[in-house]
């Protein structure tokens, strides 16, 4: 990968050679960023304790500080795993026919609801599809809003332009950087965890730089004629989940981290609700919410468990519970890393019923 950098009009533009020349290199340059933040954010965190220590009572604006200290240092940890997993090489992406604007308008309307206060996005997307892994797209796709949303200053202008001749969709995007940077200051873990997920998609992300605006092209895989790979002889096509979540943006991120899966899925808002479903259809495996765990959900587990042992596969929140934990057969997927983990651990766990 290469970053074009912006030069006098009289001169093309030039490689940079320091950006990803060199992968090794850069992952200990990774790696010792990884450690910074996360001891940076400790040692804030050690700060906020020290000082709630002294006080004789408690600060409730100290005490949200300290935990969103330690949650930052827990989703840098995060990062860095998933970045190891992409950079070992061991990922195995499937190839599907995925409607690339359909996933990219629901992941754009959830992100204006948390954007952070005077930034914009500005997007205009054109119906089109690509060729490749759903679940790794759609990581794509998050971050490479996540890494513009980080740098840029304010608005972030988004195109998804349709496939053309021999080649893919392209989505491209630009932006003004919030403060004069140089060319490795834009490598943050988000640009690495962006850079080695387009890696594994087999896509070269192209960066450029015209003063202090920087623009990022990613060159989608085309769509084949088919609208998708035969699959006859996936055990897990057809299979029939039931998720259990009351609110609505978890079970719209189950959705979108399964829908490249010809899955049969139900969605319910509470345990009740699930086990009114389970009186007429038995699923084949459940997905639930944490935060529903307790008697009630286990006497649902209970009663699925007389008939066949079904896979549970639990979406932690914040915390996970320790009673939860104890439960045999359940599976816990952080819900940061629920479009990574949850595909596959379905059709793992899919795969083994049949």
């Amino acid at each position: 990968m290469s970053l074009l950098l912006s030069a006098p009009e009289s001169q093309p533009p030039t490689v940079d050679p320091a950006v990803l020349a060199e992968p090794l290199l850069d992952l200990r340059r990774l790696v010792s960023g990884l450690s910074a933040e996360v001891a940076l954010r400790l040692t804030r965190a050690l700060a906020h304790l020290g000082t709630l220590a002294d006080q004789e009572h408690s600060d409730g604006r100290l005490i949200q500080s300290l935990g969103d200290e330690i949650d930052g240092a827990r989703r840098i940890g995060m990062l860095g795993q998933q970045i190891a997993r992409l950079a070992s090489g061991h990922v195995r992406p499937e190839t599907e026919h995925v409607v690339v604007s359909d996933l990219l308008s629901a992941q754009l309307d959830q992100r204006r609801l948390s954007l952070r206060s005077g930034a914009a996005l500005h997007a205009s997307i054109a119906h089109t599809s690509a060729q490749g892994d759903a679940s790794l797209i759609s990581a794509l796709l998050h971050a490479a809003v996540d890494w513009a949303e980080e740098l840029a200053e304010s608005s972030i202008d988004l195109v998804l332009s349709p496939s053309a001749a021999d080649q893919g969709p392209e989505l491209s995007m630009s932006f003004n950087l919030a403060a004069p940077v140089s060319p490795l200051s834009t490598d943050t873990l988000q640009w690495h965890l962006l850079y080695f997920t387009a890696e594994a998609l087999g896509i070269r992300p192209q960066r450029r730089r015209h003063g202090n605006t920087l623009s990022l092209s990613l060159r989608l895989p085309r769509a084949g004629n088919s609208h998708s790979l035969p699959r006859v002889d996936d055990p897990i096509d057809g299979c029939q989940v039931l998720v259990v979540a009351p609110e609505r943006e978890i079970r719209n991120k189950v959705r979108l981290a399964i829908r490249g899966l010809d899955l049969l899925v139900d969605y319910v808002a509470s345990v009740d609700a699930a086990a009114r479903y389970c009186q007429d259809s038995l699923p084949e495996a459940v997905v639930y919410d944490g935060r529903l765990d307790g008697p009630r959900l286990n006497e649902l587990r209970s009663s699925l468990d007389a008939d066949r042992r079904l896979p549970f596969i639990e979406i932690c929140g914040h915390v996970r519970d320790n009673a939860a934990a104890q439960h045999e057969g359940t599976t816990h997927i952080h819900l940061d890393a629920l479009m990574d983990r949850l595909p596959s651990t379905l059709a793992t766990e899919l795969a083994r019923m049949r």
